[in-house]
């Protein structure tokens, strides 16, 4: 994991093209180094590998106030915020074998704090919920994680039904989302 980590210093230290196709290439090996583990260490190595890119609000890394970065774009870039990471570590394990199924895309708020977030929710062999969150490097259960209040699933289709303007902002966004990663972005 180190070398995971010198990769995403060295990226704050230059904007080179070439620098991005070294990420693209160092995260294709991490998909074959981790293909072989168990699920559950596969969650593990995913949280750890993304949790070491730099965490940075839209304006600041693309310049507007809410962007929905694809994997590669989150990769290449080297920063973003809380849904970039959820979306990265999602499509990764869906990647690496785990079904889409079992995960979910949470809006949650955050104890003592009026902002909303985006976690992953992966099931485990037990069918307990785990969370990955780019604020915790450590992977507990969604019962033990009393500093979130999970609000919905953006998956869940009932939410299609929603006139509620959050819900129906982040769907769109998800949707633009899954047309940028249909393109190869």
């Amino acid at each position: 994991m180190k070398k995971y980590l010198l990769l995403f210093i060295t990226a704050l230290l230059s904007a080179d093209g070439s620098l991005a196709e070294l990420r693209l290439q160092d995260y294709r090996s991490f998909i074959q180094e981790t293909l072989p583990f168990s699920k559950g260490m596969q969650l593990e190595r995913v949280n750890l590998y993304f949790n070491h890119i730099v965490n940075n609000y839209d304006i600041h890394t693309w310049g507007v106030e809410d962007y929905w970065a694809t994997p590669k774009e989150f990769i290449v870039h080297g920063s973003g915020d809380c849904e970039d990471f959820v979306i990265a570590k999602y499509f990764t394990l869906k990647e690496l074998g785990v079904s889409p199924a079992d995960m979910k895309i949470f809006i949650v708020k955050v104890k003592d704090s009026q902002n909303y977030h985006a976690v992953l929710g992966v099931k485990n062999d037990h069918n307990e919920t785990l969370i990955l969150d780019n604020i915790s490097w450590k992977i507990l259960p969604l019962q033990k994680r009393t500093d979130l209040k999970a609000l919905y699933d953006i998956k869940d289709p009932a939410l299609n039904h929603s006139t509620d303007p959050l819900i129906q902002h982040v769907l769109k966004n998800f949707k633009i989302l899954q047309s940028k990663i249909n393109a190869g972005k």
